[in-house]
């Protein structure tokens, strides 16, 4: 496998537990609230919680780096 897919495997996959994980905290605190807005308020504060891909050129070759708002230092795949 690529590292390039790994990478994009590995965002996905954290996407998808922070908004699991955001969506039953706002379904869990907001009861009366039509589960719309719920899904949509996931979603938006999934997408500033989830990490990020970068990618850039060296020389030889494109690196990808995750950043992410908690880490200081991004994750890099050669």
């Amino acid at each position: 496998m690529k590292n390039n897919t790994k990478i994009f495997l590995l965002f996905f996959f954290f996407f998808v537990i922070i908004y699991l994980i955001t969506w039953n905290v706002f379904s869990l605190i907001f009861k009366d609230l039509n589960e719309m807005y719920v899904v949509i308020l996931s979603a938006a504060i999934t997408a500033i919680l989830a990490p990020r891909v970068n990618r850039y050129k060296t020389q030889t070759r494109t690196q990808y780096q995750l950043i992410w708002i908690f880490l200081k230092k991004p994750i890099s795949f050669n």
